[in-house]
């Protein structure tokens, strides 16, 4: 009784590895498509320049589905909606 218990659990041990490593695979496939595969792997951090406008609104931002002309920084799209929060008082 105890082999077959112990053979179960390793069957499942391995069916568990087996569905973690597929899972993998799939979920790294999908980044590359997301992030474009023909990037360099190690490629080195942007300057870190702003790309945003000093005189951007939000609205000419964010009130439009076109994308933008080049990536912005997390950071940067952070601090702009901060700081336009803060001025219509939304963020304290």
């Amino acid at each position: 009784m105890m082999l077959l218990s112990t053979l179960r659990f390793s069957k499942l041990k391995r069916t568990i590895i087996f569905v973690f490593i597929v899972g993998l695979i799939v979920w790294n496939q999908a980044r590359l498509q997301w992030i474009g595969s023909n990037r360099p792997r190690n490629h080195t951090r942007q300057s870190r320049q702003p790309r945003l406008s000093s005189n951007a609104s939000y609205e000419s931002l964010l009130g439009t589905r076109n994308p933008f002309p080049r990536p912005i920084l997390l950071s940067e799209m952070v601090d702009f909606l901060v700081e336009v929060w803060e001025e219509e008082g939304l963020y304290a």
